[in-house]
């Protein structure tokens, strides 16, 4: 406004008070009760491009002929099946027919690493579980298995195996120190990072923990300085150093692998998880980061969505700033809260 800039400070201050008043008692209100949220939202778009999203996901899911989220999801709950102690006779006979046509897709469409792990768990299943109706979907089964599927993509493969077979050789400390190490840094040296020193942080980011394996996520990383000023300046907080931003990634959620609106925050779980394995992995490669902040806001959401050419039902979740740290740059201590403060044992 154009008055604002010559108002007293004080002045400013009081009328911030008092808006910040009225906010509190808006909220109080329609806090009373989920109808009342309800209708406040209704006529408040401030988190309408999550519904957006969500909506385009669940029809997108329920439409599509094969869809890769459901496909793992389902691998992964006969793999459940297969480690159960004790385990049932028979099990997965309610979608193990969704789950064969969907591998006879995949088997001609997907990268080797996927069809090796379904077919071996298919495998196991048709190896352990028997029956008339077993009988039935292992015909159909191989019927696929041996007419689309070439030899190298079910070799050598791990069925569900043994924790014995694990080897941990990272000491607790040699983790703690990685972690401590590991800052928000913003000030880089003119120097892009690596393409292969990107694809081996994917590597590690992709073993994260994912809610029944469907990794609802990808990374579009780029090192033009025109995206990145783009991009990056969408995000708040980054006016003051965006023009030192080297390498920029998006880390982009997709709703489509589910179909229940229950489910919605699960992209953003699984994401954050793989993100944090993969800045851990930057670290110990000499590469510096900082998370920028991506708040939900429907002009933003839209803008970068543009940018970026997503899916209706893909959304940013964050953004990674990246490269070789400024050494003479300054980093903030940022001080952690006590165990006191973070955990209760009950």
């Amino acid at each position: 406004m154009f008055i604002y800039k010559y108002i007293s400070r004080d002045t400013k201050e009081f009328v911030k008070r008092k808006l910040n008043s009225l906010s509190i008692f808006k909220y109080r209100i329609v806090s009373f009760s989920p109808i009342l949220a309800k209708v406040y939202y209704f006529f408040n778009s401030k988190i309408s491009s999550e519904l957006y999203n969500v909506t385009n996901g669940i029809y997108l899911n329920k439409v599509s002929n094969f869809n890769q989220g459901r496909f793992r999801r389902n691998i992964h709950r006969i793999e459940k099946g297969l480690i159960m102690r004790p385990r049932r006779e028979t099990f997965a006979l309610g979608y193990m027919n969704t789950v064969l046509d969907d591998y006879k897709y995949i088997v001609k469409k997907f990268n080797n690493e996927e069809v090796k792990w379904s077919t071996s768990v298919l495998d196991e299943f048709f190896r352990v579980c028997s029956g008339k109706e077993i009988d039935k979907l292992k015909s159909k089964y191989l019927t696929v298995r041996l007419k689309d599927a070439t030899e190298d993509m079910w070799v050598n493969c791990k069925n569900p195996y043994l924790y014995k077979d694990k080897d941990i050789s990272v000491s607790p400390q040699e983790l703690l120190e990685l972690c401590q190490v590991r800052s928000s840094v913003r000030w880089y040296i003119n120097k892009v990072v690596e393409k292969q020193d990107i694809e081996d942080a994917i590597e590690v980011a992709k073993t994260a923990p994912s809610a029944c394996n469907r990794q609802p996520f990808r990374f579009i990383s780029t090192n033009n300085r025109d995206l990145i000023l783009r991009v990056g300046g969408l995000a708040p907080g980054t006016s003051g150093f965006l023009e030192n931003i080297p390498n920029l990634i998006c880390v982009v959620g997709d709703l489509k692998n589910y179909e229940f609106e229950k489910d919605r925050h699960i992209i953003y779980i699984d994401s954050s998880l793989a993100v944090m394995q993969m800045l851990l992995f930057f670290q110990t490669k000499g590469i510096s980061s900082c998370i920028l902040n991506w708040p939900e806001e429907y002009k933003r959401d839209k803008a970068i969505s543009k940018l970026l050419n997503l899916e209706k039902s893909e959304r940013v979740v964050l953004l990674v700033a990246f490269g070789y740290a400024d050494k003479t740059g300054s980093i903030p201590f940022s001080a952690k809260k006590g165990n006191n403060e973070m955990l209760e044992i009950i």
